[in-house]
């Protein structure tokens, strides 16, 4: 999932379980596999540029397909 920061326009590609945060803010996440600590977290996704609170509700979402046009290296 692409997703463009409204207050940034940066786009970025987010994880499943990072846009499910996204989407659902206030819900429980539960870690997959072995990460390191016990427990559940909540928590808000935020821009890495512009530090925004990205939301489903101002950010917009884009499933997107990669086309390899030209390698590079």
């Amino acid at each position: 999932m692409f997703v463009e920061c409204c207050g940034c326009k940066y786009y970025h590609d987010m994880p499943s379980n990072i846009y499910e945060a996204m989407a659902n803010p206030e819900a429980v996440i539960r870690p997959r596999g072995n990460v390191g600590f016990t427990g559940a977290l909540s928590m808000t996704v935020k821009c890495p540029w512009c530090s925004h609170e990205m939301s489903t509700k101002c950010c917009a979402g884009y499933a997107a397909m990669v086309y390899v046009k030209e390698r590079l290296h």
